[in-house]
């Protein structure tokens, strides 16, 4: 775990703002590329919003042709362990897919780190 004054110096990160239709609207879900298939990822955090407040998703984390499991998110997710990461998909996830469950349009704002 690190601890909360760490300074990360990644050797490449990707910002990825998504806005997703509304659950069922056939635009609800988007796929985000994290980070080339080398390095490893040190960070992942997730921010999901409505116009009323945070959203609630469904991510799926891939690396490859493999799935991990469906995380459900409540407006929030950070991860910042390299192995906690890497237990998410075989590797750690290369790309992650979002799908909003809410009623409403969502906004999902999307950070990670490779070192």
């Amino acid at each position: 775990m690190l601890p909360l004054g760490t300074d990360l110096e990644a050797d490449s990160y990707v910002v990825a703002d998504l806005t997703l239709g509304a659950a069922g609207s056939g635009s609800e879900s988007q796929e985000a590329a994290l980070l080339p298939a080398g390095g490893t990822m040190t960070l992942l955090a997730i921010r999901a919003t409505t116009q009323a407040g945070l959203a609630t998703v469904t991510v799926t984390p891939s690396n490859g042709g493999t799935d991990g499991d469906d995380l459900t998110v409540d407006g929030v997710l950070v991860v910042a362990n390299g192995g906690v990461l890497e237990a998410l998909v075989a590797g750690g996830p290369r790309t992650v897919t979002i799908e909003n469950t809410e009623a409403t349009e969502a906004t999902v704002s999307v950070l990670a780190t490779l070192d």
